[in-house]
C-alpha cells in the first residue's frame, strides 16, 4: 500500500488502578482506550512542543524590545565590515 501510513507502537505497563481510571475515562468519552491514550498523549505533546517554542518577554523586556525596533543604533565598525564581508563572498 503506497499511500498508508507508516504506523508504530508505543507500550507502557502501569498499576491496573491507573489503567482502571483511563479507561473509565474513555468510557465515559465514548472512546476506545487506545484511541483515548494517543489523543491524550498527543495534545500533551502539542502543549509542551508549543510552550517550548514561545518567547515570553516580562514588560520590562517587551519596552526594550520595542524601543529598540522604534529607534535602532547606528551600525557600528563590526556590523559595516560585516556586511561588507558578505557582500564580498555573494551572501547580500
Amino acid at each position: 500500500m503506497a499511500n498508508a501510513q507508516e504506523r508504530d507502537r508505543i507500550t507502557a505497563r502501569v498499576p491496573k488502578h491507573i489503567k482502571d481510571d483511563i479507561q473509565a475515562a474513555a468510557d465515559l468519552v465514548g472512546s476506545q482506550l487506545n484511541d483515548f491514550i494517543v489523543q491524550a498523549a498527543l495534545a500533551k505533546a502539542h502543549e509542551i512542543i508549543e510552550r517550548d517554542s514561545m518567547v515570553k518577554l516580562t514588560l520590562a523586556d517587551s519596552e526594550v524590545f520595542f524601543n529598540a525596533i522604534d529607534n535602532p543604533q547606528d551600525p557600528n565598525a563590526k556590523l559595516k565590515a560585516a556586511v561588507a564581508r558578505s557582500r564580498e563572498i555573494g551572501l547580500a
